[in-house]
């Protein structure tokens, strides 16, 4: 603790922030000069340190009150007597979660407040407790509002919440307006709308940064962040909230937020699988809550401990302290709490098999959840019940109904997370009820239905922001100041990568010349820092971007899909394949213009599947090349493609007959399947030799891309060779640029640049011939690597392709891993393909893995000699292109003409 002295010659010469935690300091002095100090600030022009300081000479302060009022002569005022006793009494009760008895006590004190006339006679004190008084009420407000949100009558919260936000603008009031907002973002979150609910929480996080305010409690604001996208599977934004909430409580002295964040931290090992350190967590949180008296949290606790307990199958351990919860939340009357202590109770009870008593804890959870409008805890009890019709009272009508039920709430609750990601990891936590729900209309005889749930369950996300950009491109408007931050950590970031790479070039030559060099391995080391801490600011503030601008999000709800216009859309000689993959099944969807929807369900084990996948795709992409003549091959390369043709398209060989063409929409891991390279070991063909093949990432997108499809061939922008290190696609470019003559434009070498590619606006065809980086870790930074600049690296991330405004009819990228996206369990897509598809082009042809620039250069030769001098379909141009590639001794391997895949529109 800082000596007296210090104090008073920082109230003189420091900074408002200084003074304003010195005043904090000078409350725990019992010393003369401090109260007078004190009394000086109070008196002071400036609002803000002088209430502080009135509230630290009086309630708010370590000083016993009666020394104050001794000083000020004002022993026996029945206003400090009230302030001294109700507001602490009302504040004790609030801390222990008596909310119904916390809510008397500041209705009696707000209804004091607004009726009483508080002066005194003593001019500067009149003028303080004037603006304490409203500052007062501005806090009795703010607690209002929180007792009611707990109690689950989020209206009212809210109500009491704007009240006190009025106040708090009124007076300058940080501690009002940050409790109050969070109040809000605490409502919306209830209300599962967490778009909304994080808006007010950044509000709230950012006027607590520019207030001095030493009282308010910003790990709390922290604490809320992380289990909001703790409840939307974002387990990195979580851990990464409790951890800065964990760091801040301490260096605030905060025990009741310590206990919080403790509790936040421990959420955050359950998901990464550390149980151990998660109870050690939950345990210390535990002892924390109870020595505050923090009931509420103490009941959150115990319920997440509850949690623990039954996945390490110790159910009697699981059943009491989920009991203690409930009773807890009874007792404080937190409705939203005890319907998800409830949802807790049936699901332990339908592990352990006990069917009657699940059932009549999902029964009490739906009501109370009914009467909270928990739209989570209703969806949860409704999956839960719709489980037990199913499974276990083999009722698969009422089944469907809790489903669907089930469905229709997550799919709302998803809507209203506005924001790309939030959406894609929500959709991860969602995809068993999807899964439950195709078995059961399949088994109920309605394929078409279970097309419709497969279809619901795929790139919803996708689907949103194509649906909304579909008549207008690119309709959101990003604020200059922040796309202006963005765009200076953009080219910082890209700066650093680009010294980087200089370093490992001169490694790699200096290697080839022969030389041993001893690399500055601490300018590396110290560069790989720097990248990380710009791709971190980066990646926060692009975030921000996002949570602050509601036009860059995708709020739009698109209708059901119409299966008979999906239908419509397909020429007679065409057939949709859809694929969707559980834990055991893959059911398989084949649509065609004139009959109905057949349904094929296999039994097929998705771990080991895709233990095969990736062992194949290594051989496959790899740059040691096997003989195709050799036994090698046969074993690693076509005995593989010849499993998985058995596997996903001899049981549907007869009702593809007569086609010529079929459109893939794969599932989860089998997006990574290169599909036309499927071998029929019987008839020695691949599947590309016996029809056109391209993908889409659902029916629906497949829709709106071919709404956008212009179908002009006539124009094209060529980039080619930015990095000059592809001296293979120079070539390339000039024969792809001879198919539209004068209207081929190429950009070689130091003219292939990002600006220019940003300046685009029309051009039928777009050519990417350059290297790509597809970023698995975190795809915002995937990029196609284009000319450095002056001002900025060739780095074009994905962010920037979003931002891209194209009409194009069809975007090539013969660049290397440009085709690869990382699929999640909700089957939303995050790659280039995904960004050009909002961009604007109704089709993308990429690759699935490295690509070698000689054979790509013939192979776009030949597609672009078909697509335009023979206008053929992008489709079978690809189809002739690949055939072609492979007919020729060198390229027969799959290596060279398999990774290029068509996604989106075929025509």
């Amino acid at each position: 603790m800082s000596n007296l002295e210090d104090l008073l010659k920082t109230l003189q010469t420091g900074t408002r922030e200084e003074k304003g935690n010195t005043i904090t300091e000078l409350a725990r002095l019992k010393d003369p000069r401090a109260l007078d100090a004190l009394k000086k600030i109070a008196d002071s022009d400036d609002a803000e340190l002088s209430i502080m300081a009135f509230y630290t000479l009086g309630a708010m302060g370590s000083m016993d009150i009666n020394e104050v009022l001794k000083a000020l002569h004002l022993e026996g005022d029945p206003f400090i007597a009230k302030l001294k006793d109700e507001l602490s009494e009302a504040q004790r009760l609030l801390d222990a979660s008596y909310l119904k008895e916390s809510k008397e006590k500041f209705l009696e004190l707000l209804q004091l407040y607004r009726t009483s006339n508080f002066s005194i006679g003593i001019a500067y004190f009149d003028r303080l407790m004037d603006q304490s008084s409203q500052r007062t009420i501005g806090l009795i407000l703010g607690n209002l509002g929180r007792i009611e949100i707990q109690m689950g009558n989020l209206d009212e919260g809210v109500n009491y919440s704007y009240e006190a936000i009025d106040i708090g603008s009124e007076i300058g009031d940080g501690q009002i307006l940050s409790t109050s907002y969070g109040n809000i973002g605490l409502a919306f979150a209830e209300m599962d709308k967490y778009y909304q609910a994080l808006e007010f929480f950044h509000k709230s996080l950012e006027i607590m940064d520019q207030s001095i305010d030493p009282w308010i409690k910003k790990n709390r604001m922290l604490y809320n962040l992380s289990i909001l996208y703790h409840r939307i599977w974002n387990f990195d934004k979580a851990l990464e909230y409790a951890e800065e909430a964990l760091t801040v409580a301490r260096e605030e002295k905060d025990t009741i937020g310590i206990g919080w964040a403790l509790n936040a931290a421990a959420i955050n090992f359950v998901k990464l699988g550390d149980e151990i350190k998660a109870k050690e967590f939950f345990m210390e949180a535990l002892k924390q809550c109870r020595e505050n008296g923090d009931r509420q949290t103490e009941g959150i606790i115990l319920m997440n401990l509850g949690f623990i307990y039954l996945i390490q199958r110790e159910y009697q351990s699981s059943e009491e302290v989920l009991f203690k919860a409930l009773e807890i939340f009874k007792a404080t009357g937190n409705k939203y709490a005890e319907s998800t202590a409830l949802t807790d109770l049936s699901q332990l009870s339908l592990d352990q098999q006990d069917i009657e008593k699940a059932r009549d804890y999902a029964e009490q959870a739906l009501r109370r959840a009914r009467e909270t409008d928990s739209k989570t805890d209703d969806a949860d009890a409704c999956y839960i019940l719709g489980t037990i019709y199913d499974c276990y009272d083999y009722d698969p009508e009422r089944a469907y109904e809790y489903y669907r039920e089930a469905i229709e709430l997550y799919e709302t609750i998803r809507k209203d997370l506005g924001i790309d990601e939030f959406k894609i990891s929500y959709a991860d936590n969602i995809s068993s009820a999807y899964a439950q729900m195709v078995r059961l209309c399949l088994e109920l005889g309605d394929a078409g239905e279970a097309f419709q749930y497969v279809e619901r369950s795929k790139s919803r996300s996708l689907v949103e922001l194509l649906s909304k950009a579909v008549d207008d491109i690119n309709p959101h408007s990003i604020s200059n100041e922040k796309m202006k931050e963005v765009q200076q950590l953009r080219d910082h970031l890209v700066s650093l990568k680009k010294r980087l790479r200089y370093l490992y070039q001169d490694i790699a030559y200096s290697a080839t010349e022969g030389e041993e060099i001893s690399p500055d391995e601490g300018e590396r080391t110290a560069i790989f820092s720097n990248i990380i801490d710009v791709e971190n600011r980066y990646r926060a503030v692009y975030e921000e971007v996002k949570v602050r601008d509601p036009e860059f999000a995708s709020f739009s709800m698109v209708e059901p899909l119409d299966i008979e216009k999906v239908k419509e859309s397909l020429d007679p000689d065409t057939r949709l394949v859809e694929f969707y993959q559980t834990t055991n099944r893959l059911f398989i969807f084949v649509l065609s213009k004139e009959s109905n929807i057949l349904t094929f369900e296999l039994e097929i084990e998705a771990d080991q599947e895709w233990n095969k996948l990736s062992e194949l795709l290594q051989k496959m992409g790899g740059d040691l090349l096997i003989d195709t003549n050799s036994h090698q091959y046969l074993k690693e390369i076509k005995l593989p493609l010849s499993h998985f043709y058995k596997l996903l398209f001899a049981p549907v060989e007869d009702v593809l007959k007569g086609a010529k063409r079929l459109i893939i929409i794969p599932h989860l891991f089998w997006h990574y399947l290169p599909f036309h390279a499927l071998y029929n070991m019987e008839d020695k063909e691949y599947l590309i030799d016996r029809y056109e093949i391209s993908y889409a990432p659902s029916a629906e997108v497949l829709k709106y891309c071919r709404m956008k499809n212009n179908h002009d061939r006539k124009s094209a922008i060529i980039f080619a060779n930015p990095t000059g290190d592809l001296p293979f696609t120079e070539e390339e470019a000039h024969k792809v640029s001879k198919c539209f003559g004068e209207d081929g434009k190429i950009y070689i070498r130091k003219e292939a640049t990002l600006r220019r590619l940003e300046s685009i606006e029309d051009a039928d065809i777009l050519h990417l011939a350059c290297h790509g980086l597809f970023r698995d870790d975190e795809p915002i930074f995937s990029h196609l690597l284009l000319a450095d600049t002056e001002d900025s690296d060739g780095a074009c991330l994905l962010p920037d392709i979003f931002n891209l405004r194209l009409r194009t009819t069809l975007v090539t990228m013969s660049a290397c891993e440009s085709g690869l996206s990382r699929p999640s369990t909700g089957d939303e897509l995050i790659g280039f393909a995904r960004g050009f598809f909002y961009a604007g082009a109704p089709s993308v042809i990429a690759t699935l893995w490295r690509v070698n620039d000689r054979s790509t250069a013939l192979f776009m030769e030949d597609f672009y000699k078909n697509l335009i001098q023979k206008n053929s379909s992008k489709s079978q141009a690809l189809q002739t292109a690949i055939r072609t590639l492979k007919s020729k001794e060198e390229y027969q391997h799959p290596y060279f003409w398999a990774p290029f895949v068509l996604m989106g529109d075929w025509v």
